[in-house]
């Protein structure tokens, strides 16, 4: 540990974490609370808010470990003040919890937790109803301050960004007819203590005005170096704090002087400031109104750490391997380099282009779609090209146009085809060289089956195409130094960041039936119970069983559920309350009776959403009305096999991706497909099975 106070309360901090992490799962899981020794929680979540307020004061020094001492506290402290969090106190008070907690979720690399946590918060209703609109001066100022802080973490598009501006201008506009009156109301002895804090509160408020302005432009009063400014006010603030002794407000402005540094960094303009003309304008497409809620603003951690402090945006490696957490944004890594390679080869008489290669034509189809989406303001014309062990002429047209506007600058295929193509001279027929290859889930290196078409492939690349640069995004890969080596040799660069990031809590467990008492003569009543597994990646681990209750439209008794598909369908449709589910078997007729469990009356659609409507008209057309997909779509249930049609897979996807659909039943293929926004996976199996040889264990990278 290496500070005085963490190493104190070590072994308390872990029993306070430890009951934390029951109250998370019993909250999410079972919607209900766990009985916790509140007290323990408490205190230690003053403690460690305690040592992130003295590491603030030690950080100026730029010392690297007690940067990583900040994060550890501050993590640790979000996570017991989430717990602590009730909605039944006063709404100030309320209000001053959740800065505190989002402030050090900040600190702690968990902004993207703070950040749900605060939508939810609004979605649920729980949103404190801070009264910004008394007729009391301090108490209106104190909570203008909170309600626009938190919208700066929570971030909710531009929304949140016009709503702090619209606070904060609304404050400045009723000082004159509320502050005077409130001043003479005080005692003499409390009224200079009175005016610093208003003095304080008005230049934090002053300082979160300057981040909303700058978070979506990047520049405020001319000035791109935001963090003078803000600075500027917070000193400010300080002072007024240790003049007038204001022993709550001092330690909460610490709190959001550090938490706006950290937000300037994580900024999208702060990180890719001054790179290229093409990355800025891809910046203000990412910022841009028209987003709405799905505006980006920050970077992820790992993301800030790969393409800033590690250098990946200004790098002119040859080779450069990435490894990263799951869910750490690597696609948006690899859109940043994408630009800037194409920068590098700019000129109209030799364009380059970009080979983004996915182990599958699924993934292949889901970057093709994001890139599209994401690069078509800049004209950045993206192509995919299917696995068949042919160029057909459609493909041919694609690659060898001419025109400027739709020259292919991004080609998204499979490692199987790309080396198809090169062997076919393709270089040289588009006429412009191969100037960046990205290979998505390089791990498959190491695959027995795919590494050595994946190696053989990079190996013709590096030796055939002149101008060729690699990025290699994976998850984890044991000699990642040793192949950037081999592809780039000293001008090559290994990005390895350890795996203490993730986007959100998570549990890994077993689910089993329970028998419970007879229902009568001949069958037994039942309950699933979910135990946790202890895991390397830090995930939820409890001490003690959670049970799950039965759903007894899929399975009425003990006898009905103990079967793999059974216990998997009833611990998903517990899960859908939280979000969409996954679910995965082996074979595809597995796939079929699972989903059909799943056909119950609560599941069914009052009204069917017009994108799954298009879905099944198309269906019905292409498949016939018989078809059972088309009903299964109607209960929210999604299919999702190789023995579907290319064309059926997409649109399954694209619903899903959507946030149309409650469950994609699945094969266990799915794990090497496509990313999904999901909130649980149901694994009835961890097997691949195929026609052709014996089934295999699914591989710990894909699990």
């Amino acid at each position: 540990m290496n500070h005085w106070l963490l190493d104190v309360i070590e072994d308390r901090r872990r029993a306070a974490l430890k009951a934390s992490n029951k109250a998370e799962v019993y909250r999410e899981l079972l919607s209900t609370d766990a009985e916790l020794d509140l007290d323990l929680i408490r205190d230690m979540a003053d403690a460690l808010e305690l040592a992130s307020l003295d590491l603030i004061l030690e950080r100026f020094e730029e010392n690297e470990d007690k940067e990583k001492l900040l994060r550890f506290a501050a993590c640790d402290a979000f996570q017991l003040f989430k717990t602590l969090f009730t909605s039944e106190n006063p709404p100030l008070e309320q209000g001053k919890t959740l800065l505190r907690a989002s402030c050090l979720a900040v600190l702690g690399d968990r902004g993207t937790d703070a950040t749900r946590w605060l939508r939810a918060l609004e979605n649920t209703g729980d949103w404190p109803d801070l009264p910004i609109n008394s007729e009391n001066w301090s108490e209106r100022t104190w909570a203008t301050l909170i309600d626009v802080w938190l919208r700066l973490i929570r971030k909710r598009g531009w929304i949140d960004r016009d709503l702090v501006l619209e606070r904060v201008e609304d404050l400045r506009n009723s000082q004159k007819k509320f502050e005077k009156d409130y001043l003479n109301g005080v005692s003499a002895q409390s009224a200079k203590a009175a005016a610093l804090e208003l003095i304080g509160l008005y230049h934090l408020a002053k300082a979160a005005d300057i981040l909303a302005h700058f978070i979506t432009d990047g520049v405020v009063e001319g000035n791109h170096q935001v963090q003078q400014l803000l600075d500027t006010h917070f000193d400010r603030a300080h002072a007024a704090c240790e003049s007038a002794r204001l022993i709550e407000l001092e330690p909460t402005t610490r709190l959001l002087a550090a938490a706006s540094t950290q937000l300037v960094k994580n900024s999208i303009w702060t990180v890719t400031r001054a790179v290229n003309s093409r990355v800025t304008q891809f910046v203000q497409t990412l910022v841009s109104r028209g987003r709405g809620e799905k505006a980006i603003f920050d970077f992820l951690p790992p993301q800030r750490r790969t393409l800033a402090e590690r250098g990946l945006l200004g790098s002119s490696r040859r080779a450069v391997v990435v490894s990263l957490p799951t869910s750490s944004g690597k696609t948006l890594i690899a859109q940043f380099r994408i630009l800037q390679a194409l920068n590098q080869f700019d000129d109209k008489d030799n364009e380059g282009w970009v080979a983004y290669l996915t182990p599958t034509q699924e993934l292949v189809n889901q970057v093709a779609r994001q890139l599209r989406r994401d690069f078509q303001p800049l004209g950045v014309v993206v192509e995919r090209v299917s696995p068949a062990l042919e160029v057909d002429g459609v493909e041919r047209g694609l690659l060898t146009e001419t025109e400027l506007d739709a020259k292919v600058r991004v080609l998204a295929t499979t490692p199987e085809k790309l080396d198809l193509m090169l062997r076919q001279g393709w270089e040289k027929k588009i006429g412009r060289p191969l100037t960046l290859v990205i290979v998505d889930e390089a791990h498959n290196l190491q695959s027995p089956r795919r590494g050595l078409t994946l190696e053989l492939l990079l190996a013709t690349i590096n030796q055939e195409c002149e101008y060729a640069q690699f990025l290699l995004l994976t998850l984890f890969i044991a000699n990642a130094r040793e192949v950037a080596r081999w592809l780039g040799g000293q001008n090559s660069k290994d990005i390895s960041l350890p795996l203490d990031w993730q986007p959100n809590a998570r549990a890994i467990g077993v689910v089993q039936t329970v028998r419970e008492e007879p229902l009568n003569k001949r069958s037994y009543d039942y309950t699933l119970e979910f135990d946790t597994v202890h895991t390397t990646r830090n995930t939820i681990d409890l001490d003690e069983h959670v049970r799950f209750p039965k759903a007894v439209e899929i399975a009425k008794t003990f006898s009905q559920v103990n079967k793999q598909g059974s216990i998997a369908a009833v611990t998903a449709q517990h899960l859908k309350s939280r979000g969409p589910v996954i679910l995965m078997h082996a074979r595809p007729d597995w796939v079929w009776s699972l989903a059909d469990k799943l056909k119950i009356a609560r599941n069914k659609r009052a009204s069917v959403h017009a994108d799954i409507e298009l879905v099944q008209k198309y269906l019905a057309l292409e498949m016939g009305d018989t078809f059972p997909l088309i009903e299964l779509l109607s209960y929210g249930i999604g299919v999702h096999h190789s023995g579907l049609p290319e064309e059926v897979r997409i649109l399954i996807e694209w619903l899903f991706e959507a946030s149309h659909l409650d469950f994609l039943v699945a094969t266990t293929t799915v794990a090497q497909v496509v990313n999904f926004p999901v909130s649980g996976v149901v694994m009835a199996s961890h097997q691949y099975f195929s026609s052709n040889s014996p089934p295999e264990e699914m591989p710990p990278e894909d699990f």
